[in-house]
């Protein structure tokens, strides 16, 4: 299994729905981006709305130390919910 990396601020073409365009080299975006960001914006919207609950409404569990909370969002490419315990990625810090 390779390590799937997200870097800093590669959120933010999904979220503004501001992809780069197609071409010289850069691939046109995939329905599962286009569909990732319509399901991110809807979440910063309803966290705008009201952001003690909202989240919840939407889906989303109240993240918890040690309990499945910590949200996986565009994991394998799916637009669903992914929560895990934090200390799958706590233990790279270890």
């Amino acid at each position: 299994m390779t390590e799937q990396v997200a870097y800093h601020g590669s959120e933010l073409a999904l979220v503004f729905d501001n992809y780069p365009p197609a071409g010289n080299g850069v691939p046109p975006s995939t329905n599962e981006e286009v569909a990732l960001g319509e399901y991110i914006r809807g979440a910063w919207a309803a966290f705008a709305k009201d952001p003690k609950r909202e989240l919840e409404a939407y889906g989303w569990p109240t993240y918890q130390q040690g309990k499945e909370s910590l949200l996986r969002l565009g994991f394998e490419n799916k637009v669903v919910i992914n929560a895990v315990p934090p200390s799958v990625y706590d233990k790279v810090c270890q």
